[in-house]
């Protein structure tokens, strides 16, 4: 009985060290790196949509504010319409602004660590192929420098926040491209600037109904001043 005991005591001890190097070997680990960055993308995503679509739901005639009852008509009632107008602008204002910062930061910031992140271990995270290329010719990390990583990002977030800009007029920040050869790093990169072009174009809409507005505003303030004329005449 004792000789059976101590046999399945080494056995699970043997299997117990078995697992322990198994869960800190090198494949374990490129599993672990790879479900964080996974992870914290979700995060990133999980965060954007509801600022996306909060921001996309904005109107115009939300930077005014109807008054509850009748027209005010004293010369101090006015004067607090005004004062009330004014103040709720700023504030949906501060909001908007609170609100697109944050969703640039999420949506576009933050991934752009995650792929400066790949670019700066891509032989850890992608072996084989370089992720980038200068002029056409695949590109070892070892042969960039952090301002031609950092100058890619920027570049890529630029041409897909600007569209067709930089493509029809030829411009770029840097030599460094994609390498096409990475399948995994291009695909990346394209859904980067799929998501910077889908943000560019949420803000672009936010500006235009804020400016839309902001005039109905001033046109709302201009009739309030005029009946306060009025009023303080008689």
């Amino acid at each position: 009985m004792g000789d059976w005991r101590d046999a399945l005591i080494v056995a699970l001890e043997r299997a117990g060290a078995e697992t322990a190097q198994a869960l800190v070997s090198e494949h374990a680990l490129f599993i672990y790196s790879w479900s964080a960055i996974i992870l914290f993308l979700g995060i990133c995503v999980w965060a954007v949509r509801p600022l996306k679509r909060f921001l996309e739901e904005f109107s115009e005639a939300d930077l005014i504010a109807k008054r509850r009852g009748p027209e005010a008509k004293k010369p101090e009632s006015i004067r607090t319409d005004i004062a009330r107008l004014q103040q709720i602008a700023r504030n949906n204002i501060r909001r908007l602004m609170r609100l697109s910062v944050l969703l640039v930061m999420a949506g576009l910031i933050a991934p752009a660590l995650v792929i400066a992140l790949i670019v700066a271990f891509q032989n850890w995270f992608l072996p084989g192929a370089p992720a980038l290329a200068i002029a056409g010719v695949p590109a070892a990390y070892d042969m960039l420098t952090g301002s031609d990583v950092f100058l890619f990002i920027i570049d890529q977030g630029m041409r897909g926040f600007l569209g067709d800009i930089f493509e029809v007029f030829g411009n770029t920040l840097v030599e460094a491209q994609n390498n096409a050869d990475n399948l995994i790093f291009s695909t990346f990169v394209f859904l980067y600037r799929l998501i910077a072009q889908a943000i560019s174009l949420c803000l672009l809409g936010v500006a235009i109904r804020v400016f839309w507005g902001r005039r109905r505003l001033r046109s709302t303030l201009a009739r309030l001043e005029d009946r306060l004329s009025r009023a303080e005449a008689v």
